[in-house]
């Protein structure tokens, strides 16, 4: 079974390798993170879906709001 910290450094993981994809590579990228979150769902039945995919597209977000 993963840690909480485990979820964290494979959010951050995935986060610091989401820039400067091109349409195609985000595409795949979105795949990529889905198929973490149904791996880590598997896992432990309480993982916070939510919580993790804030924690990869935290950018976005902000990015957003500028």
């Amino acid at each position: 079974m993963f840690t909480k910290g485990n979820y964290i450094k494979i959010a951050e993981i995935l986060k610091r390798n989401k820039t400067a994809l091109n349409y195609t590579e985000r595409i795949l990228f979105r795949k990529i993170v889905i198929d973490f979150v149904d791996m880590l769902e598997e896992d432990n039945p309480k993982f916070n879906v939510d919580k993790f995919l804030d924690a990869v597209y935290e950018y976005e977000k902000e990015e957003k709001v500028k």
